[in-house]
């Protein structure tokens, strides 16, 4: 017999404590015939010993014929039994309880304890098999498992094969439309999530995953409450002040292994800077901490202006997009922006030519390394080949399932963004950002609708570099289904400089329903639908077609936009077959 974890007795000690009990009781002794009555069974009133159960079986574990009926083993004398020495014991197993039997110190009768069947720390009952480099196993359905909160275990072992291997997938469909599941727990073993692994798991609330899981296609469509939790190893770091010449910290947690920041110790608000700057603290022109006279800021050199890009004759100067603002380095390291005045005198919009157009940057309180650094440049071309204006904005989800949404926006983005020009429009590219800024704090700036800036411009003339822009694009968690679509939407509409002459195309591309929450006072979907109406803004949806043909289908239809399907893998093809021919025809009208 095996000892269990807390029954410490030694057996000379067992055996000779058990053989010198009263009454002529003892362990292979002589046993004074005491039967069970009603009243001995059930121990309601046992309370000197911390085990919980005292019900006593019809038949011991094993068969073993050596212990007498289960009736010699019972309350006799009418007192409460005092533990004394373990005559023996059976640990308990995942599969059935164990048992001990003790001699009691004031009679010597045997009494009967049972010990609680061990209880697993992951789910049992799941369906697995090796995977295809035979290094892993691969759960693959939920099989006999019954648990509303699933956790998968690090390493699973066969019970016919006895092999042990980490559990690295979990495979296609495993768990498609299981309704019962609320929580799943993946370990950090788990590398790949097939295919629909939890579509149609419509109660799942989160799931627990390592940080660098990929993912296959539509792993979580209709799971329309699930929240991502990525397994962290935090080290917390107090914070640190900045002095005038060093750069400190906030107080935050770090991964160790993807070196994350994190405002909280789960794991689940990401920062995104932890820095503070160094900086003096200047009264009357000196620092009070270091004694330095304070100078002016020394500007070491200034970004370019993109190539405005390709316009028909007669554009205006207010069409072409000159940027307001620039952005200027000093020598501390820090970016800032500065406005700018142009000089037009040199812009001839009736004749066809490459003009270079002249700024100025406004720059009170700073110094220029050299003065050249004050003149900027801007370039565009008049041709007579282009018919129009256009000015197109990405209105993109980046909620966490949305990630080969956007590889394909950013693979699809340049050829699109030629057969535009070659149609003869003339376009400039915006791309605005939203997943749900209602379900997390402003520190968690994924989660906040934003402009993804092109320097200190919103807007590219160039499509690689707007394709480029996504891959600095941080998904977000996105909180429960429904997304800040309006947001999005309103901010395109409300915090983009458009061009003067250009038509408006915005292409929203989403794979959930929309909440009505917004930062611009828009009471409902109806009121924004018609404000972009009012502004004669031309909405394209990329969505899924359930989406596209309830929800969304007053969105695009009344706009005089299209529908693309989310799932093609190349709605590049889509958007130049479909959204160009729209977007030429009014831009040349």
């Amino acid at each position: 017999m095996k000892k269990i974890g807390f029954l410490t007795i030694l057996l000379s000690a067992i055996f000779a404590t058990a053989c010198s009990g009263p009454t002529g009781f003892g362990f292979g002794g002589e046993k004074t015939n005491q039967p069970a009555t009603s009243e001995d069974w059930g121990w309601e009133s046992k309370t000197d010993t911390p085990q919980t159960s005292y019900n006593e079986p019809t038949s011991y574990p094993g068969g073993d014929s050596s212990y007498d009926d289960p009736n010699d083993y019972v309350h006799v004398g009418g007192h409460v039994h005092t533990q004394g020495a373990i005559v023996t014991w059976v640990d308990a197993t995942y599969d059935e309880p164990g048992y001990y039997i003790y001699a009691c110190q004031t009679c010597g009768s045997l009494v009967y304890m049972t010990i609680p069947q061990l209880e697993r720390d992951y789910s049992v009952g799941l369906e697995y098999e090796i995977n295809a480099t035979n290094d892993g196993y691969v759960v693959t359905g939920i099989g006999t498992c019954t648990d509303s909160h699933v956790v998968i275990p690090e390493y699973y072992q066969d019970e016919y094969t006895g092999i042990e291997l980490p559990v690295t997938e979990i495979g296609d469909r495993a768990f498609f439309e299981i309704t019962f599941i609320i929580t799943v727990r993946c370990p950090g073993t788990i590398e790949e999530i097939g295919d629909k692994a939890f579509s149609g798991c419509v109660s799942l609330e989160e799931i627990t995953l390592p940080d660098n899981v990929t993912y296959g296609v539509d792993v979580f469509r209709d799971t329309i409450y699930v929240e991502i939790v990525f397994e962290h190893h935090l080290v917390y770091y107090s914070a640190k002040e900045a002095t005038c010449y060093e750069e400190g910290w906030i107080a935050h947690y770090e991964c160790e292994d993807c070196h994350r920041y994190f405002a909280d110790p789960e794991g689940r608000e990401q920062i995104y800077s932890i820095s503070i700057a160094p900086a003096h603290h200047f009264v009357d022109g000196v620092c009070t901490k270091c004694y330095q006279y304070q100078r002016e800021i020394c500007i070491e050199y200034v970004d370019s202006v993109a190539f405005l890009g390709r316009f028909p004759l007669g554009t205006l100067e207010t069409a072409i997009g000159l940027p307001s603002y620039i952005n200027v380095y000093t020598m501390d390291g820090y970016s800032h922006q500065l406005s700018v005045v142009w000089d037009l005198s040199t812009y001839d919009k009736s004749s066809v030519g490459t003009y270079e157009i002249y700024g100025y940057i406004q720059a009170n309180g700073y110094i220029f390394i050299s003065s050249e650094l004050s003149i900027v440049t801007a370039e565009l071309e008049i041709t007579d080949v282009m018919v129009g204006t256009a000015d197109i904005v990405f209105v993109l989800d980046i909620s966490g399932s949305m990630r080969d949404e956007l590889n394909n926006v950013k693979n699809n983005l340049v050829s699109f963004a030629n057969s535009v020009d070659a149609a003869g429009v003339s376009a400039r590219y915006s791309i605005i950002t939203f997943s749900d800024y209602t379900e997390y704090p402003e520190t968690n700036a994924a989660e906040q609708t934003q402009i993804i800036y092109n320097g200190a411009n919103k807007w590219y003339t160039d499509a690689s570099s707007a394709a480029n822009s996504i891959n600095s694009i941080v998904l977000a968690i996105g909180g429960d289904e429904p997304e800040c679509d309006i947001d999005g939407l309103m901010m395109a509409n409300y915090d983009l400089d458009y061009r003067q002459d250009a038509r408006r195309f915005y292409i929203l591309l989403t794979d959930a329903s929309y909440k009505e929450n917004n930062h611009y006072g828009v009471s409902s979907y109806d009121e924004a639908l018609n404000i972009l109406k009012a502004n004669a803004v031309c909405v394209s949806v990329i969505t899924t077609s359930l989406l596209a043909n309830s929800t969304y289908y007053s969105l695009y239809t009344e706009t005089g936009g299209t529908y693309l399907d989310i799932d093609s893998s190349n709605f590049g093809t889509g958007l130049t077959d479909y959204l160009l021919p729209i977007i030429f025809q009014r831009v040349e009208d």
